[in-house]
């Protein structure tokens, strides 16, 4: 393994580049894979607590986060709450960000994903909430009433956070009311990473009695386990790497049978004229932006797991160790292939995920499709689509049965 930022560089912005054989991965067409440390730690943490869950467990209405700085981490949060976490029920997805400078989070998004605002409620604000601003505390109050957090992630501009910064943060959340959620922290440098159990733990209905929040707090601590005003640290290398696949018994196994699954589509003429897209080409000449986007499809599988009734939080919270971010949930008695209903609302899901990973990436609606100019005649609501369209949503559902089977060893 090499490090390729120079030295002292601060890690959420450093790349690794892994040697693949060193980690026992057989790689025909590149020795060498670059991956991003802020994505690595970004995706694990967001696959081991995932929002939709402490949503669910709090009966809040929305999965709502507050991510506390914009720097790698928490751009690299915002992307992958985006690519992993879209559900059918809550439905909607929000994200509130407190910045130091609300101009530039605001650039970012008008020039790397200008749609993506349109889709998802987003607010900005600018400050600092390690200073009393009483109108920055107003506007954090307003947006928790509009839906409660259910994940806060601290992840300063630069560098990590300290641990008496986390707990700064929930001595001011408790002290003016601000939220109950629990406060993921960045540690880069790895210090105090505790091994914590995977979902959404201890966290539950609202709770009024500073007595009963303490007491459950250090029941949590206890069991290894999070709750309400938990503080959870996140950012090892460990985290890195089994967020970006690197511990998978082979390296992009789901991605690579997700976009054959696609190759599939057109080859029995339900391409549209895609056949003639550069996401049309094999895996062995596939480009880095398709790669990822297939990649981004394999990590929305849990999502899909919960949204077709299985019991994820129970799975996820069964190893005291915790879960690997490539493991699969035994969940394919959920996707009942012969239920109709059931296909259709999986397949207007998957639909939801496609269209925010197209805006994620930069990608705009209108007619007719231009892949240089990333313009996309197919978002548009499912209810809008050709059939041969809605075809291909079926089909990768179909695959992401078939994924869950194999992994039950079906």
């Amino acid at each position: 393994m090499a490090d390729s930022s120079r030295a002292g560089a601060t890690p959420a912005r450093q790349e690794v580049i892994a040697v693949m054989r060193g980690l026992d991965h057989s790689v025909s067409e590149a020795a060498l894979r670059s991956i991003s440390y802020s994505a690595g730690v970004a995706r694990r943490v967001l696959l081991a607590h995932p929002p939709y869950l402490l949503a669910g467990a709090m009966q809040a209405r929305s999965q709502h986060i507050l991510i506390l700085g914009f720097g790698a981490v928490a751009r690299a949060l915002v992307r992958e709450f985006v690519i992993t976490c879209p559900v059918i029920d809550p439905d909607e997805m929000r994200i509130t960000l407190v910045v130091e400078d609300e101009a530039a989070c605001r650039a970012y998004f008008a020039s790397e994903c200008p749609g993506l605002a349109d889709a998802l409620d987003i607010a900005v604000f600018e400050g600092d909430l390690r200073r009393t601003d009483e109108r920055l505390l107003e506007d954090i109050r307003k947006r928790q009433a509009e839906s409660e957090f259910c994940a806060v992630y601290l992840a300063p501009e630069r560098g990590g956070a300290r641990v008496g910064a986390a707990e700064a943060l929930r001595r001011l959340a408790i002290q003016h009311n601000l939220f109950r959620a629990p406060i993921f922290w960045f540690s880069d440098s790895g210090a105090a990473l505790s091994n914590i159990r995977h979902g959404c733990g201890l966290v539950g209905p609202r709770i009024d009695s500073d007595h009963e929040r303490a007491a459950l707090i250090a029941r949590a601590a206890l069991e290894n386990r999070i709750c309400e005003l938990a503080l959870v640290p996140f950012g090892s290398w460990r985290d890195a790497l089994d967020g970006a696949g690197l511990f998978a018994p082979k390296l992009d196994a789901e991605a690579r049978k997700i976009h054959e699954t696609y190759l599939a589509g057109i080859k029995a003429g339900s391409g549209n004229g895609a056949n003639q897209s550069p996401a049309a080409r094999p895996w062995s000449g596939l480009a880095g932006e398709y790669r990822s986007s297939n990649r981004h499809a394999a990590a929305h599988i849990r999502a899909k797991a919960y949204a077709a009734g299985f019991d994820l939080n129970s799975w996820l919270e069964a190893p005291e160790a915790g879960r690997m971010s490539h493991e699969l949930p035994p969940a394919a008695d959920c996707l009942d292939a012969v239920n109709d209903k059931l296909l259709d609302r999986m397949s207007r899901l998957e639909h939801t995920r496609w269209t925010l990973e197209r805006l994620l990436s930069g990608w705009t609606s209108g007619t007719p499709r231009n892949d240089f100019r990333k313009v996309h005649n197919m978002l548009r609501p499912y209810d809008e689509l050709p059939d041969a369209e809605k075809r291909k949503d079926a089909a990768v559902v179909e695959m992401t049965r078939r994924l869950l089977q194999e992994a039950a060893g079906g």
